[in-house]
């Protein structure tokens, strides 16, 4: 089975499609729209010069993405598992690789930004809540969730990662303070 037609297959009826097939149908499409995500997103940022150039920083940026979505993928099924729903997290792992083929529209939105027609923050953050948006709707099918638990499941990973984040970032300043005083 091809990409094309795994996508295909996710565009007409998902539920029934997801449902069909096994792991081992989504694994290359899921580790490719990955790959093609993290290259997407690398070109983006070498638009800006934000991000080293050369193969190793998209090996080292590739290889984050794909260990971040792995950890990701799996809080997001041990929550759900919690909660009493049950699926598969390897499946989880590879729709969202799939749904990380809509940073490919990053692209063309970067040379619009370049152009300055567009708004940098505001093309990443759109394109990070259609993937996210992607991700919501391939949890609601695989753990037959409503709406708002799959949300919920989808973003509690980034909510606790974010809460983390700003509890170093008081730590930081805590500490900054306590050396200027």
């Amino acid at each position: 089975m091809s990409v094309s037609d795994i996508i295909s297959g996710l565009i007409d009826s998902p539920e029934s499609f997801i449902e069909a097939n096994e792991n081992s149908k989504f694994s290359f499409a899921g580790v490719l729209g990955y790959f093609v995500g993290a290259l997407s997103f690398f070109v983006f940022l070498r638009m800006f010069n934000l991000f080293p150039s050369g193969i190793f920083s998209f090996i080292m940026l590739f290889s984050a993405m794909l260990c971040g979505n792995f950890i990701f993928a799996g809080i997001i099924h041990l929550f759900l598992e919690v909660t009493g729903k049950k699926g598969d997290a390897l499946k989880l792992f590879f729709l969202s690789g799939i749904a990380e083929f809509f940073w490919s529209i990053l692209i063309p939105f970067g040379f619009a930004v370049k152009l300055d027609y567009l708004n940098a923050v505001l093309v990443l953050f759109t394109v990070f809540c259609l993937v996210i948006a992607a991700r919501i709707a391939f949890a609601k099918y695989i753990y037959r969730l409503g709406g708002f638990k799959a949300f919920v499941a989808v973003s509690f990973p980034y909510f606790i990662l974010s809460l983390g984040g700003f509890v170093f970032l008081i730590c930081v300043f805590a500490w900054l303070i306590g050396i200027v005083i």
